[in-house]
């Protein structure tokens, strides 16, 4: 690092989140003695939705910082699904996010104002981001016309998914989420997956699906005709030969 970087200390970091959401609970922990890589679980936003599928859904608030200068201090809302844990970040709403680069002189006691005012805004956009999700499983294919592996092609190549995470996320559709023709299965197909890469493609996985959650039905649409234009050579270049 440059003599400008300034470190924000992990244990301060997490002292403000303790003093803020003392009921909160870490899930998918990814960090190391340096970096911070996880989600915070609200229990008190875990709600029954009286779906169909056995599960609840609920709250998270992705976190991450970095002591060394690898990762900017941040936080975004996100939902998970009980039967798997898989979250989804929705990085893109705008708000009083926090993304705080380590430069220059930091005021901790301003920097944990408006953590807090974040936490807050997170709160409450919440339920409407879990309605959000649930609402994608409006957003139905058919399979007569448009295959499951068509469809996780068509995601891989609009957000350039390098081949081993589209087949393991091909694999992760056929095994847990092959009922659900929509994008609702799509989106925890993709998740699911990312948990079983490094830190880095877990969060970005999440974002990823954070953006498939808010496709409006245009882009639904043009993702569909994308994956039924898909031909065995297109799967040749995004899956690895075992897909």
């Amino acid at each position: 690092v440059t003599d400008k970087y300034t470190p924000v200390d992990n244990r301060w970091y997490l002292e403000a989140l303790k003093e803020f959401l003392p009921q909160a609970r870490y899930s998918h922990w990814k960090g190391d003695e340096d970096t911070i890589f996880g989600n915070l679980l609200l229990p008190d936003s875990i709600m029954d939705y009286g779906q169909d599928d056995d599960t609840d859904y609920g709250g998270m608030v992705s976190i991450s910082n970095c002591e060394i200068g690898k990762r900017r201090i941040s936080q975004y809302p996100s939902i998970f699904r009980a039967i798997c844990m898989n979250g989804c970040i929705w990085g893109q709403q705008k708000g009083k996010d926090v993304n705080k680069v380590h430069r220059g002189t930091i005021d901790l006691d301003a920097l944990k104002v408006a953590l807090a005012e974040n936490i807050e805004f997170q709160l409450s956009i919440l339920p409407d981001g879990i309605r959000k999700f649930l609402d994608t499983r409006s957003k139905e294919f058919d399979v007569k016309h448009t295959s499951h592996k068509g469809m996780v092609a068509a995601v891989a190549n609009e957000f350039r998914l390098d081949k081993r995470l589209a087949t393991n996320t091909l694999e992760q559709y056929v095994k847990h989420e092959f009922e659900h023709h929509n994008l609702f299965g799509v989106i925890n197909s993709l998740t699911r997956a990312g948990q079983n890469f490094d830190s880095q493609t877990w969060v970005n996985v999440d974002t990823i699906g954070g953006k498939l959650m808010q496709m409006n039905a245009t882009k639904w649409h043009n993702l569909q005709a994308k994956a039924q234009s898909m031909t065995d050579k297109d799967f040749d270049k995004t899956f690895v030969l075992t897909a």
